[in-house]
């Protein structure tokens, strides 16, 4: 089923799907059986047109992945009309890696002074705060007591169910300052 699903990844930039043959990528894993289901194509600024200027870009879980994170920041600038945003979703605290976060090609977790040392000259950064603060809790809990390496298919549900939810109520209450994610928005002046 999963298979089906995913066997025709490719990248979707402005308007247009582009094939993702080719080039280099993460594969996608089933969290409960860390079975491979296809592979995420590789892609950065440089797959986009380089004579547009755009409103927004994106890096949900991405700027993690990319070892040259600081160059990716500066080229995704550069790309950006005036007035324009980026935005950038990635894990938090150093100290939350583990074996994992490897195995699933991520470089670095950031915090806000990590993120903000990456902000090109062009941009004002507009916010940045955490998000999910009861999975900073769960992910601690798994790192010192479970130690597992894939969450099950319950660990999933519990954490969509139970743990989103009151992460949102809780964030809001203590300010968006601490959490298991990192969220930064950009504008270019």
């Amino acid at each position: 089923m999963y298979s089906d699903m995913y066997s025709d990844l490719g990248l979707f930039i402005d308007g247009v799907f582009l094939s993702g043959e080719g080039r280099g990528g993460e594969p996608v894993l089933n969290p409960a059986t860390g079975q491979s289901l296809a592979t995420l194509p590789h892609a950065t600024v440089a797959d986009l047109d380089r004579a547009e200027c755009y409103d927004t870009i994106l890096y949900i879980d991405v700027l993690e992945h990319i070892e040259t994170d600081a160059a990716e920041m500066a080229a995704a600038a550069e790309l950006l009309r005036p007035g324009g945003h980026l935005a950038v979703l990635s894990p938090a605290f150093p100290w939350l890696f583990t074996e994992f976060d490897a195995a699933i090609g991520h470089h670095r977790r950031y915090t806000r002074g990590t993120l903000t040392a990456l902000s090109p000259r062009s941009l004002v950064r507009r916010r940045c705060w955490y998000l999910d603060s009861v999975g900073l809790l769960a992910s601690l809990a798994n790192r010192f007591l479970l130690r597992a390496s894939m969450p099950t298919k319950a660990q999933i549900r519990l954490w969509d169910r139970s743990f989103v939810p009151l992460s949102m109520w809780v964030d809001r209450l203590i300010g968006h300052s601490v959490g298991r994610s990192i969220l930064a928005v950009w504008e270019k002046v």
